[in-house]
């Protein structure tokens, strides 16, 4: 038997190896799922963020119009133009909607539903229900109350 040599031929140094494994890593985290990810949450908080300037601006329209969900929207503006809206809003509801909103801003939310519906405890004197909810429809969160 001949003694032969066995020459690996590599054009690749170790670290472009190294590389090209962690970019591969990188893609693999990118294309899973994303379910409760820091961008959800991210996103969830700059539109609580978001509702609490508008109401703190009484900018009563411009949240009604953003906030609530379409159809919990045009349900609510069935009878009523969008002025008469935002003012009944503003005398029963808007005070303690940002209190609410500015009592949950720190807290992390129940995510449910694959991520697309988030509940925040929370705690207002004569106020029927115990949570915020908030659904995520096509990659944007609407208030659900």
């Amino acid at each position: 038997m001949r003694n032969r040599k066995i020459v690996f031929q590599n054009n690749r140094s170790l670290p472009a190896a190294h590389r090209w494994g962690l970019c591969v890593a990188i893609l693999c985290l990118l294309l899973a799922g994303r379910v409760g990810s820091a961008d959800e949450a991210q996103s969830l908080q700059a539109t609580i963020t978001e509702g609490i300037s508008l109401l703190e601006e009484k900018k009563y329209e411009a949240f009604l119009s953003r906030l609530p969900l379409p159809k919990e929207l045009d349900r609510m503006r069935k009878n009523r133009s969008m002025e008469e809206l935002a003012r009944t809003f503003a005398k029963q509801h808007a005070a303690r909607l940002l209190g609410m909103l500015q009592q949950i801003k720190e807290q992390k939310p129940q995510l449910s539903d694959e991520g697309r519906r988030a509940e925040y405890a929370v705690e207002w004197r004569n106020f029927s229900k115990s949570k915020l909810v908030f659904l995520k429809i096509e990659d944007r969160w609407y208030l659900h109350n």
